[in-house]
């Protein structure tokens, strides 16, 4: 299977990547200042389908695209910084389910917004007309604090907890853009300045 890569035009700020088969894209995290090329072997996944890392759109059964893509390099992200996986889904039989990695993404998330759960497919089967979780799963006690707080590596941890935020957003019209999350502060500590850097280089409405 051929290697695929982003690729970020300036000019219009999009990605033109891919969002199956194989996604690479250097990164380089805290701590050892060593570039990390993000790759899912094809024995473990099959692109972002691998089952922790797809964004509640593609659980929820609808349609997604490259913005996909930058909510699966911030789960690989978090993995390969802290030591606890950000996404556990398992039911009390041992088993990975949907129902479970939703109350979990509730959990670190809060809510999702009103419009998001109406354009979903499957919303109904989780929120009530009123935005009520509708108990398919128990809602944990999860955050991102809790799963950070002596397994996450790197000096600036609250700094990573607000880049994982940015990228971790219920709807994908709420992402930054692949150069949006380069251009945050947590990757500029670790990285040489990307051209523009302090400018707003995401989608309107979305703050780098």
């Amino acid at each position: 299977m051929p290697n695929e890569t982003f690729n970020v035009d300036s000019d219009d700020r999009r990605v033109a990547g891919p969002s199956h088969d194989e996604i690479i894209t250097p990164m380089i995290l805290p701590g050892d200042g060593v570039p990390l090329r993000l790759g899912f072997p094809d024995d473990d996944m099959s692109g972002i389908e691998e089952k922790h890392c797809r964004p509640p759109e593609q659980v929820l059964k609808s349609k997604s695209d490259h913005r996909a893509d930058i909510w699966a390099t911030a789960v690989v992200a978090w993995n390969y910084t802290s030591s606890q996986g950000l996404i556990d889904g398992r039911n009390s039989d041992g088993a990975f389910d949907d129902r479970v990695h939703i109350a979990e993404l509730v959990s670190l998330l809060g809510p999702p917004p009103p419009e998001f759960r109406e354009k979903m497919r499957l919303g109904s089967m989780f929120w009530d007309e009123d935005g009520n979780w509708t108990g398919q799963a128990p809602v944990p006690g999860r955050s991102f604090e809790s799963l950070a707080a002596g397994n996450v590596d790197g000096e600036d941890v609250e700094c990573f907890l607000q880049w994982m935020r940015k990228a971790l957003q219920w709807d994908p019209d709420h992402r930054p853009t692949a150069l949006g999350l380069l251009r945050h502060e947590w990757m500029s500590r670790e990285t040489r300045p990307v051209e523009g850097e302090g400018k707003d280089v995401s989608d309107e409405g979305i703050q780098v």
